[in-house]
């Protein structure tokens, strides 16, 4: 089964392991296919950006466009 899942819930299962949204992501991703579209790698990476500004920097990631 293709499984699309929102941003919140990407950018929660990496903040906290062993959470429900970690639990549901790595069951999608062992048991279906992830789908994943531009504006959800976009906005995770942007709320990424905004509360771990030291962690990454423009020169790491390209936008999809």
């Amino acid at each position: 089964m293709r499984i699309m899942v929102d941003t919140n819930v990407v950018i929660s299962a990496l903040l906290k392991q062993g959470s429900v949204p970690d639990i549901v992501l790595f069951d999608v991703c062992e048991n279906h296919e992830l789908i994943l579209c531009d504006q959800i790698i976009n906005e995770s990476y942007d709320v990424a950006r905004r509360r771990f500004p030291n962690k990454l920097s423009h020169h790491q990631y390209h936008p999809v466009t």
